[in-house]
Order: C-alpha cells, then sequence, then structure tokens
C-alpha cells in the first residue's frame, strides 16, 4: 500500500508544504509568505491550527 506525506518547510520569508508520496513524487504543493506574527508552534496540532487559519 503507497503511503502519502504531508511535508512542511517554514522558513523566514515563506512556508511551503506539500503532499509527497513514497517514491517521493510531489503530488501537490504551495506556499504562501511567513506572517509577521507567526507564533512557532509547540505541537503538531499547533502547526494544523496556522494552516486551518490561513
Amino acid at each position: 500500500m503507497m503511503e502519502n506525506y504531508l511535508v512542511f518547510d517554514m522558513g523566514g520569508s515563506s512556508i511551503k508544504y506539500g503532499i509527497l508520496n513514497d517514491n517521493g513524487d510531489i503530488l501537490n504543493n504551495s506556499s504562501f509568505k511567513t506572517p509577521a506574527t507567526l507564533e512557532v508552534p509547540t505541537s503538531i496540532d499547533g502547526v494544523m491550527n496556522c494552516f486551518v487559519v490561513l
């Protein structure tokens, strides 16, 4: 069974995210500017809430 993975690159100027499969193929991806007031999340729930709000 092939697995998919949600991946993040949280940088100072932009946040990138995507869905990759077992082979490393990018199935979907996007990015947006890092908000000036972004609080650093301390859990996976905190990370997911950042993307639900945006």
